[in-house]
């Protein structure tokens, strides 16, 4: 991902302890600083706001990504315990997993709920 920097010699306003300033959160400050950068620099607010909006799309599809890409990992596991005959066999007890498991569940690698434990399927395969 490309990172883009703005640098200019902007700051917050400095006030004194309770003075009129004390209204004001941080970020309001900061929006001002970012509001007098776009204009120091000549940057349109909406084209920033449309480029944040694209970062996040970003992320999200890089999160679709790797996602996908766990999913392939379980499906090519499954395959090798397809073809080592071990498919539907639990990796931790060596159970055969009941069937309707693993079809609601397809590839499952182990017989109980402790399958999915802390979170994630761990992907490894008997």
């Amino acid at each position: 991902m490309v990172k883009v920097v703005l640098i200019d010699g902007l700051r917050t306003p400095i006030g004194k302890h309770g003075g009129v300033f004390c209204s004001l959160t941080a970020q309001h400050l900061m929006a001002q600083v970012f509001s007098a950068l776009l204009d120091r620099v000549g940057l349109d607010p909406k084209l920033v706001a449309k480029l944040y909006a694209n970062a996040a799309k970003v992320e999200t599809l890089q999160a679709l990504l790797v996602a996908m890409e766990r999913k392939l990992e379980s499906i090519d596991a499954a395959l090798r315990a397809i073809d080592k005959g071990q498919y539907g066999i639990c990796e931790r007890c060596g159970e055969t997993i009941d069937p309707a498991r693993l079809e609601a569940r397809s590839p499952v690698p182990r017989a109980g709920p402790g399958y999915w434990g802390r979170g994630s399927p761990s992907g490894s395969w008997r």
